[in-house]
């Protein structure tokens, strides 16, 4: 989006839980950080589940808090706005 902040981001609180499948892990961190311009915090959570075979990452779900990270980007009411939009223009059709 123009004019969406510049976000330095690093994996934080980094928390590895081993599964009944001994191919698959599930890790659980935060990704912290601050807005470039103006400096100010900003982190949400994470989970990858990943399927590690031979030392490789075959497979990678990866599920962010993505609320949380329009918020940190600046971006929650354009989104909430074009989910609205989203959900008006569906009702109409229809209705």
């Amino acid at each position: 989006m123009k004019g969406t902040p510049t976000i330095r981001l690093e994996p934080t609180n980094i928390h590895v839980h081993e599964t009944a499948d001994p191919e698959v892990i599930v890790a659980e961190f935060s990704y912290a950080g601050h807005v470039i311009e103006s400096g100010q915090a900003v982190s949400y959570p994470c989970i990858f589940v990943m399927r590690v075979r031979n030392g490789e990452i075959v497979e990678s779900r990866d599920y962010v808090d993505h609320v949380g990270s329009a918020e940190a980007r600046g971006i929650l009411s354009d989104l909430m706005e074009k989910i609205r939009q989203t959900r008006l223009t569906s009702s109409a059709e229809a209705g």
